[in-house]
C-alpha cells in the first residue's frame, strides 16, 4: 500500500529504529510499484532523515539518492506540492557538491507555478528567504490568498510566514521579525506560532515580560507547541528560577 508506506514515512522517519525498518519496505515498494510517485517519495523522506543524523561526511552518501527518489516522484506526480516542496529543500540545503542548486529550485519552482499559481509562489518565496530577500518573500507573500476550500494551503501559507519572521530572528533582524509577527497577529489572533514568534523576537530584545506573555498566549492555544525553552530563558533572564525550571523540564517532556 504505498500511501500507507508513504504516511508512515513521514511520522516515522524522525525515529531512527523505526526508520531503518521501514527503509527496506519502502525499497522494495519501488521495485514493486515503480510508477508510484508516493514510493519514491518516502524513499527519499526516509534516506533525507537518515543523512541528517549521520553527520556532514556520512551523510553525503544518500545525497544521489535522495536527489533522485524526490526527482523521480515529480517526473512520476508534477502537481504533488510535498514531492517538489521536499525536492526544492534538497536542492537549497544540500552543498553544491552533492546536487544542491539555486538554479535548479528556481526551476522547480516555476515548473509547479505553471500547474498551480500558489504552491509555485510559497516555494518561490522559500527561495527568497533562502537567499535572504525578506523584502521580495514578504511582497510575494501578500500577494497570495489560501483558497477559501483548501484548508492545507491555509496551513502552508502560514507556516512560509513563520519561516520567513524564524529567518529574520536568524539573520538579527530583530526588529523587522517583531514587525512582521504583529501584522500577521493583526490578522490572526489565534495563531500560536505568531504569538511564539512574536515572543521570540522580544526575548532577543531582552523585553523578558512581554515575551512570556506572547509565549504563554502561544502555548494556551496550543499546549503542545515546544515554546516552553525559550519561555524557560525568559524567566531565567528575569531571575524567577522556579519558573524557569519548570518550563525548562516541561520542554523535555516533549523533546523526549
Amino acid at each position: 500500500d504505498d500511501v500507507a508506506l508513504w504516511y508512515w514515512a513521514r511520522l516515522a522517519a524522525g525515529n531512527a529504529s523505526k526508520r531503518e525498518e521501514l527503509i527496506p519496505k519502502v525499497e522494495q515498494c519501488v521495485v514493486d510499484l515503480p510508477q508510484s510517485a508516493k514510493c519514491h517519495h518516502a524513499l527519499g523522506t526516509l534516506y533525507g532523515a537518515a543523512a541528517l543524523s549521520s553527520g556532514i561526511m556520512n551523510g553525503l552518501k544518500y545525497a544521489s539518492r535522495i536527489k533522485d527518489s524526490f526527482a523521480k516522484a515529480v517526473e512520476l506526480d508534477p502537481r504533488s506540492f510535498e514531492a517538489r516542496n521536499d525536492l526544492n529543500q534538497f536542492y537549497l540545503q544540500a552543498p553544491g557538491i552533492a546536487g544542491g542548486s539555486v538554479r535548479k529550485a528556481i526551476e522547480n519552482a516555476a515548473a509547479l507555478e505553471k500547474l498551480n499559481a500558489f504552491e509555485g509562489r510559497i516555494l518561490r518565496s522559500q527561495i527568497h528567504i533562502y537567499e535572504k530577500e525578506f523584502d521580495q518573500a514578504e511582497a510575494l507573500l501578500s500577494s497570495l490568498q489560501a483558497p477559501s476550500n483548501d484548508g492545507s494551503a491555509a496551513v502552508t501559507l502560514s507556516q512560509s510566514w513563520v519561516s520567513l519572521g524564524f529567518a529574520m530572528l536568524n539573520d538579527k533582524q530583530v526588529k523587522q521579525a517583531q514587525a512582521l509577527f504583529e501584522r500577521r497577529l493583526a490578522s490572526d489572533m489565534d495563531n500560536a506560532m505568531f504569538h511564539f514568534g512574536l515572543g521570540r523576537a522580544y526575548l532577543e530584545s531582552n523585553a523578558f515580560d512581554n515575551a512570556i506573555a506572547s509565549m504563554e498566549r502561544a502555548l494556551k492555544i496550543d499546549a503542545k507547541l515546544t515554546a516552553h525553552y525559550r519561555l524557560g530563558m525568559a524567566y531565567q533572564a528575569k531571575g524567577d528560577k522556579p519558573k524557569a525550571i519548570a518550563a525548562f523540564q516541561q520542554f523535555l517532556t516533549y523533546a523526549t
